[in-house]
């Protein structure tokens, strides 16, 4: 794991509780449908930061990786981690007809 300053592993922290608390919601049964999608079916054109190096995986595989592993992999920090987690929670806020409209 990267070396981290004490205000890094508060930021850390938190931003492990964010990705935790938006993996256990996405894992629940409603939210099946939506795990197999690539991260980038859920980007944004305004979105920022967004981890490159992750953007082709399925939300699925993103969910069973340890956090270590995704913050671990090159190019990857803090801000683009948040960035994916704030992604990840837009995952959870799509509504079913708007993902078959989209197919």
């Amino acid at each position: 794991m990267k070396r981290r300053t004490s205000s890094s592993a508060v930021i850390d922290c938190r931003l492990v509780a964010s990705f935790i608390r938006v993996r256990e919601k996405l894992l629940r049964p409603q939210f099946a449908d939506r795990l197999d999608r690539p991260v980038a079916y859920w980007a944004l054109p305004n979105d920022r930061r967004l981890p490159l190096a992750l953007i082709d995986r399925g939300v699925r595989e993103l969910l069973t990786t340890p956090f270590e592993s995704l913050y671990d992999t090159p190019g990857v920090g803090p801000k683009k981690l948040a960035s994916l987690v704030g992604l990840l929670e837009r995952v959870t806020q799509f509504d079913a007809a708007q993902i078959d409209a989209a197919s």
